[in-house]
């Protein structure tokens, strides 16, 4: 079942992210940091949070902007001071997390598509309850709410490694755009038109 994510979610957002996102850049600044973030996108307008639910149990969430500069902006903002806070140990520790804050301000350059504001920003499916088409229901129902508020195109990256979110991509209907170097790895920039994306 697809329900909105509340704030009781967000411990088990955390953690699925955090066990199964193995190479996220997050993850590298570690969980008090996705908190800051989760928590922020929770509360924000910008942000849309949905979590799949099977009895007690949550194997996936999906958390989408309707303006990710919007966001991110806010977030950042609101919330420096904090995140500061939560990364420094994790940047003390590996001084070459610094070069990776520094390019992730450049990441909106780097993907901006004309008029297109919308943007998945994070998935995560436990790998036991994966092949059921979690990830195609959570992707679908944000895109009927993007239609539903008039959005009419909207984004997503992934690595260039990741074949599996690129083929699932790719089966609904999304675009390739580009590809580019962000974080030492090379990176995928999709785009899709809301009312053509495959239910």
């Amino acid at each position: 079942m697809i329900r909105l994510m509340t704030q009781k979610d967000i411990s088990a957002a955390i953690d699925l992210y955090a066990n199964h996102m193995f190479d996220s850049f997050f993850n590298d600044l570690g969980q008090g940091f996705l908190r800051v973030i989760f928590e922020s996108a929770l509360a924000s307008k910008y942000a849309r949070c949905y979590v799949w639910e099977e009895g007690s149990f949550m194997p996936g969430f999906i958390i989408s902007a309707t303006d990710s500069r919007a966001l991110f902006r806010e977030i950042f903002w609101k919330k420096a001071f904090l995140l500061l806070i939560q990364a420094a140990l994790f940047v003390i520790k590996k001084p070459s997390l610094c070069l990776k804050i520094l390019e992730s301000f450049f990441y909106f350059r780097r993907t901006k598509l004309e008029d297109v504001k919308a943007e998945f920003l994070f998935i995560s499916i436990d790998p036991a309850y994966r092949n059921r088409g979690i990830s195609k229901e959570l992707i679908a129902k944000t895109l009927a709410e993007f239609s539903e508020r008039g959005i009419s195109r909207t984004k997503v990256t992934s690595k260039k490694d990741n074949h599996i979110v690129n083929n699932l991509l790719r089966s609904l209907g999304f675009n390739l755009i580009d590809s580019f170097e962000f974080h030492g790895k090379e990176n995928l920039l999709y785009e899709v038109r809301v009312s053509h994306a495959k239910e």
